[in-house]
């Protein structure tokens, strides 16, 4: 029952250090781990990736430490509860007591180097230097500590604007002694959870704000409402809560110091520290998540709860697979996104049309099995320790079709909680602030698929003597314009052709198992196969969520070792990748005229770019993989003066509108002359300018 962050569509993502599915931090960190994604510094190549490619891809020997420190610490929770609660504690105060014991140290050389200085003393120059060091540290450190965090995403609502509800609310709160709740966001996801954020950083109280999503009090009924509210108070009670929260604020707070990265403190200590509060948040996490359970069940029964559980579960995924996807499909047609956009999703989760979908999305939860780095047990664990919905029925040996459905409610929580003039004008405010936050991405994907409408209208039709190249990019046309399914006979005939052509197995792969067709696991496995540093891991991935959905727990497993395997592979890649010297070896492209046709008019939208050259670069790791190396002659602004950070900044403009079938890396050459000197020498290496 945890919030998705915005009012808009939510954007569901993976840690790509530990594979988390917790949601990021406001500094973009994952609160399981610490790690985030690591940036390309001025001088470093930039790596043309999705998200979740191998770029993001940790050291898979990290994220195996990771989960032998998860099962030690569970194994210890179970064998000996004291000691395990008194370790969270410890591990918890630990960054406390770190933080303020650097902040007095910082404070004592700073009034230490001041009287000395001041002072007749034989060394005060040397003393007055170690106060502007401490003082320098101090700013540094200050930075991260005072940072407050952004305010929670949604439309705000107050007791005036519905009193019956806050009733609830306050019910609620009551029950599990939670904190109180005098306002409250609304967004538009089927959950509803408490955010925590320290007010003012490290130095400032934390407080709690009720996060709950419009479509579930659509879908949910008064006292299915109630048990969802009551657990998340109950997150905030009992020592094990208290722990528990303890653990995350601690996360939080030296998640806001380390953006700074002070000099004094090491990366190493740094790491070992979050990862070891992340264990720990992440056992005394599922056994919260039990007390909040049985917290809500004390109010209001256990198949309530079990009933809120599998109600939340359908509604979100019917937001998540039917309903955004399919609204995205419509930017095929329109230029502007739909103004209804939430009031059509309501008007469906009322008449019924989420229903429709209940039975696969409770055959998807309950096949599901706790990872070890989840922070929810699955819900099958959870269901079972309230004896949903019998205590004589045995979830283990019933199948999903003799299962009850969940209770539809008569009447809704919006329509009996909220006035109608009131929900009318929340629905309608939510709507304008959906159409604002999807404007750009819907007018860019609008956009980029009339380029591809046009440029497929002036393609033949592929014949038998169509390269594989050219027929995969007539086949990623097709999807683009007229969707996935015209674009199979293309993707199979590319297959026929190459059978292990990483994208096009990857891309109808993911095509069948988002249908749940078995069919689509020969296509991923050879998509994981090539190692391809897009497609590879994403194929790895969409194999272990296909066998999840099914049950397979064994072969979901083998699904995590094969994308452990993966990412060692992509690991050598990056390696090499970064080990690029004045020895290395770089040959002329094999780009068509299509592609450099292509890199001309994307190079012609920045200004400053003055010349692009364009070399392959042969890969040991992989050799049979097109590699290729973008150098960019950037022109100096006006005034003369061009910083490192400017010349990065328009290589990634470049970046982002450079379209090449294969992997490839932006270099600026002017911070690496010997570069420009190599590139220039390669025979048509020079594509624009």
């Amino acid at each position: 029952m945890d919030p998705s962050g915005g009012i808009g569509p939510p954007m569901p993502d993976r840690c790509p250090a530990c594979g988390s599915k917790a949601e990021p931090s406001a500094d973009g960190k994952c609160p399981q781990c610490g790690q985030a994604p690591v940036r390309s510094g001025p001088t470093q190549p930039i790596l043309n990736e999705p998200s979740g490619g191998a770029g993001d891809m940790p050291a898979s020997s990290a994220k195996r430490a990771f989960r032998r420190m998860i099962e030690r610490i569970e194994e210890e929770a179970k064998s000996r509860p004291r000691r395990h609660k008194l370790k969270a504690l410890i591990v918890g105060l630990l960054g406390y007591l770190l933080i303020f014991g650097i902040l007095a140290t910082l404070f004592g050389l700073i009034a230490t180097g001041a009287y000395r200085s001041l002072g007749p003393s034989r060394n005060s120059a040397l003393w007055f230097a170690v106060m502007l060091a401490a003082a320098w540290v101090l700013i540094a450190f200050l930075r991260g500590a005072v940072r407050r965090l952004p305010a929670p995403s949604g439309l705000l609502v107050r007791r005036h604007h519905a009193p019956t509800f806050f009733d609830l609310i306050e019910e609620a709160r009551k029950e599990a002694g939670g904190p109180r709740q005098r306002r409250i966001f609304l967004d538009a996801s089927g959950t509803a959870g408490l955010n925590l954020r320290p007010w003012l950083g490290l130095l400032g109280r934390t407080t709690h704000t009720l996060i709950v999503g419009l479509p579930l009090l659509a879908g949910v009924s008064t006292d299915q409402c109630l048990a969802i509210l009551t657990h998340e108070f109950g997150h905030t009670t009992g020592a094990g809560s208290r722990i528990d929260e303890l653990l995350k604020i601690a996360h939080q707070r030296w998640s806001l110091a380390l953006t700074t990265r002070p000099p004094f403190l090491t990366v190493r200590f740094a790491n070992w520290y979050i990862r070891k509060l992340s264990a720990y948040l992440v056992v005394v996490g599922r056994r919260t998540e039990y007390a909040a359970d049985h917290a809500a069940a004390r109010l209001t029964g256990n198949r309530v709860v079990g009933d809120a559980l599998l109600r939340t579960t359908i509604v979100q995924s019917y937001i998540d697979r039917d309903y955004w996807p399919t609204l995205m499909e419509q930017a095929r047609q329109v230029v502007t996104p739909p103004s209804n956009a939430l009031s059509d999703l309501i008007r469906r989760i009322t008449d019924g049309t989420v229903d429709a979908t209940g039975k696969s999305a409770m055959r998807r939860s309950l096949a599901h099995q706790t990872d070890e780095e989840d922070t929810h047990p699955c819900l099958r664990d959870r269901l079972k320790r309230l004896q949903w919905p019998a205590p004589e029925i045995d979830l283990d040996q019933t199948g999903i079709g003799d299962l009850p459905m969940p209770r539809v409610p008569n009447q809704s929580v919006l329509d009996e909680r909220y006035p109608s003039l009131v929900r009318d004008h929340l629905v309608s405010s939510m709507d304008r602030g959906i159409v604002g936050e999807m404007a750009d991405n819907w007018a860019n994907e609008h956009n980029a698929i009339q380029a591809a409408r046009r440029e497929l209208e002036k393609e033949r039709e592929p014949g038998p003597d169509t390269r594989v190249q050219d027929l995969m990019r007539y086949a990623a046309m097709q999807n683009d314009v007229h969707g996935i399914e015209q674009a199979v006979p293309f993707l199979k005939q590319v297959i026929e052709r190459d059978e292990h052509h990483p994208r096009a197995n990857y891309v109808l792969g993911e095509h069948l198992a988002r249908r749940d067709d078995e069919e689509s696991l020969p296509y991923l496995e050879r998509a994981a196969a090539s190692c391809h540093p897009w497609f590879a891991p994403q194929a790895a991935e969409q194999m272990y969520l296909f066998h999840r959905d099914a049950g397979h727990h064994d072969a979901a497993v083998r699904c995590h070792e094969r994308l452990e395997q993966v990412n060692l592979k992509l690991e050598e890649l990056h390696v090499e990748l970064n080990a690029l010297s004045p020895d290395t070896r770089l040959m002329t492209h094999n780009l068509d005229d299509r592609e450099i046709v292509r890199m001309q008019e994307a190079a012609a939208l920045v200004p400053r770019i003055k010349r692009l050259y364009v070399c392959r670069r042969p890969l040991k790791t992989l050799p049979y993989l097109p590699f290729h190396l973008i150098g960019v002659d950037v022109r100096p602004p006006w005034y003369g003066l061009q910083s490192a950070r400017d010349e990065s900044g328009i290589c990634s403009q470049l970046l982002g509108i450079v379209n090449l079938d294969e992997p490839f890396t932006v270099y600026p050459l002017s911070q690496v002359e010997w570069l420009r000197k190599t590139m220039t020498k390669v025979p048509s290496s020079e594509v624009y300018g």
